[in-house]
């Protein structure tokens, strides 16, 4: 190219490392001339998405400057593959954090409800919808469903993941009612939703209703009818579940 700048340098670097060829990737990337803070993040979020965590250490080792960004995407890494003593001892050493961050760490805790729920009080810096979401799912999971329902009445903005986690929750914990109430305040509602209310209607036995719900559903999904197979199948009318399929 006749003009070439960092730029354009860094969006090819992204390209190829979002084709996961992690060598042409860092040729690519030992042939520039100029790096800033992007291109190195560009490595180690690379190197980091496809397992590669040691390499995406020594990249982050190797950068003149970091950012939050840097601290973040190390430790994302390694949370998500595992290295979770790794991840601990990054986010202790940030010397800033955002909301990513702690939602990485929030989330290797959500098997173990008491670690979970005390990171989610003392350590968490940064609160998001996503911080919120994971707390109810882990509270929920761990069968603390009235827990899960005071977290979701203390979120300071609810948003339809939440919403659509209450009506699962609800419908697990056999409060069909309540998952009704809480579709019908729903301030907007996506598949996931509608699906979420079929479920409810299976898994306690109102088969008259689940009809009415798919006919009102903007939009039909293969878990839509799969939902309404299980209840049918669940409650033993298998000449129309098998007529349905």
């Amino acid at each position: 190219m006749p003009y070439r700048d960092l730029v354009t340098q860094n969006t090819l670097l992204q390209a190829f490392a979002q084709t996961g060829d992690l060598d042409r990737t860092k040729r690519f990337f030992d042939r520039g001339r100029n790096k800033d803070v992007i291109s190195w993040n560009i490595m180690i979020k690379g190197f980091g998405q496809r397992g590669q965590c040691l390499s995406a250490r020594e990249f982050f080792q190797r950068m003149p400057q970091r950012s939050v960004v840097s601290w973040t995407t190390l430790l994302a890494a390694n949370a998500a593959f595992g290295h979770l003593e790794t991840a601990e001892r990054i986010f202790d050493s940030m010397p800033e954090r955002d909301a990513i961050a702690c939602n990485a760490m929030l989330h290797t805790r959500a098997d173990r409800i008491d670690l979970c729920r005390d990171f989610f009080r003392h350590k968490m810096t940064h609160r998001d919808p996503i911080s919120w979401n994971t707390l109810i799912a882990a509270l929920a999971g761990a069968g603390h469903f009235l827990e899960a329902r005071g977290a979701f009445d203390r979120m300071p903005h609810t948003n339809l993941g939440a919403w659509n986690e209450m009506i699962s929750i609800f419908s697990r914990n056999s409060q069909l009612q309540e998952a009704i109430q809480a579709f019908a305040k729903m301030p907007e509602r996506d598949v996931l939703s509608w699906n979420s209310i079929v479920r409810a209607y299976a898994l306690n036995g109102h088969l008259d209703e689940i009809g009415g719900a798919l006919e009102r559903m903007p939009q039909w999904g293969a878990a839509s009818w799969n939902s309404l197979l299980q209840a049918l199948v669940e409650h033993r009318q298998f000449d129309l579940a098998t007529t349905l399929f």
